[in-house]
């Protein structure tokens, strides 16, 4: 009787070793071809692509580590590239702690980003129906190559040592109770040359003026704040930042062209070299201060917001200095004030607010003596015939409403050079003129 019960025995331990056996041979199983790459298409969120890796190094108790990773499209176009990444944890705690995956570091990927009007590869390859796992995991990027196609652009830009370092967070670890993408503060573009196709994919909405140029060189950086980003709407997100722009010269887009048509000046622009734009993005919208540049011997300072889908709301500042024309010294009476240029519009088509113009630079930027003066040196007040100061202020202002003639600028329709017989919009003020 005793040799059947040793016998189970002997098979019961046989298999509690086998199973062992197995235990601690699974994540070397799992290391090979094709548990590798089946294992990476069930835990990363890809949805039309497919993945395969080179190697892996799995242990129980060692970190997880991937060589050689690519995710390609349905095309057959390579989406994400990495030459290797590493888990902070070992194969058993990511069992054992469920939500919280820890942090994985991504050296030297290739991202290889093409845009539509429908998104990008990046949303067709990665995006799943449902909800976002309602997990805990942070990534560190580290020397990326990014290369970005937008639908109108000719030629990608690329750039180099792109460095990222960015979360998702659980719903039981955010304020909003709602999963959320945290990136973390850092430098993410160092001195990095710029491209119009920069310009027109990402920096227009920062700095306004670099929309839509065909011409451009320099350097720029950008160092980001905390971001929190919504997982599932990201662009209800908020965040801030800092561009600094270094030594870029740029041609005039039409911003520019719009800013210099209403102050009659020649549309050439150069950007102050170091300078730094601090932006905010918002429900939709980036807004921006301290962005200065020249326009002919002016100085422009622009503030305001631009929407993710390109619509202007900003102001554009212009202090007048004095000695700034030898044939119109009605300026000096201008002499330390500023300018106030409402713009509206989109990116492409920006329109200046003629009414908000008016408002904004009579009310209060004149007094009564400067007025006078004015009138007196320009002889604008022999042609409107005598007015006082209001009545003046009500004529000026109201001619800021009307359209101007093609290159006629604001300067142009309020101060007539010396000299000239013949000055602008000296029809409309012989109309306007008390009887």
């Amino acid at each position: 009787m005793a040799l059947p019960f040793a016998k189970t025995i002997r098979r019961v331990i046989a298999g509690l070793l086998l199973l062992v056996a197995l235990l601690v041979a699974l994540p070397y199983i799992l290391a090979v071809q094709p548990f590798r790459d089946w294992m990476l298409r069930a835990v990363l969120p890809v949805r039309e692509g497919t993945v395969s890796s080179g190697g892996a190094s799995l242990g129980w108790f060692s970190r997880v580590r991937f060589y050689r990773l690519q995710i390609r499209s349905l095309d057959g176009e390579p989406v994400v590239t990495i030459p290797a990444f590493e888990g902070s944890r070992p194969l058993i705690i990511y069992l054992l702690t469920g939500k919280n995956l820890g942090t994985f570091r991504i050296e030297r990927p290739e991202l290889n980003v093409v845009a539509t009007g429908e998104g990008t590869n990046l949303q067709r390859v990665f995006e799943r129906g449902g909800e976002t796992p309602d997990v805990s995991v942070a990534v560190e990027i580290v020397d990326a190559s990014l290369t970005f196609r937008s639908p109108h652009a000719v030629q990608p830009w690329e750039v180099d040592d792109f460095n990222l370092a960015l979360a998702l967070e659980s719903s039981d670890r955010t304020a909003s109770g709602r999963t959320e993408i945290v990136v973390q503060p850092g430098t993410v573009f160092d001195h990095t040359p710029v491209t119009t196709q920069m310009c027109d994919d990402m920096l227009k909405y920062i700095a306004p003026i670099l929309a839509n140029v065909t011409d451009i060189s320099g350097a720029f950086s950008i160092e980001l704040d905390d971001w929190r980003l919504p997982a599932e709407a990201p662009k209800a997100g908020r965040g801030s930042g800092r561009l600094t722009v270094h030594n870029i010269d740029v041609g005039p887009g039409p911003l520019v062209r719009s800013i210099a048509r209403v102050l009659g000046l020649p549309a050439s622009v150069r950007l102050a070299d170091e300078s730094v734009v601090d932006f905010e993005m918002a429900d939709g919208r980036v807004e921006h201060r301290g962005l200065e540049f020249g326009i002919g011997q002016l100085r422009v300072g622009t503030h305001g917001s631009v929407g993710l889908d390109e619509t202007l709301d900003i102001v554009a500042e212009i202090p007048i200095p004095s000695g700034l024309s030898a044939d119109r010294p009605v300026l000096d009476i201008l002499a330390g004030k500023t300018i106030k240029i409402p713009i509206r519009g989109t990116l492409s088509e920006p329109k200046v607010d003629a009414a908000a113009l008016a408002r904004s630079n009579f009310e209060g930027l004149l007094g009564d003596a400067d007025i006078g003066k004015l009138l007196d040196d320009s002889n604008l007040g022999e042609l409107l015939g005598n007015p006082n100061a209001g009545a003046a202020l009500d004529i000026l202002g109201d001619l800021l409403k009307d359209r101007a003639p093609p290159g006629e600028g604001i300067l142009d329709r309020l101060l007539p050079k010396n000299g000239t017989r013949e000055r602008p919009l000296l029809d409309r003020l012989r109309e306007r003129r008390p009887r």
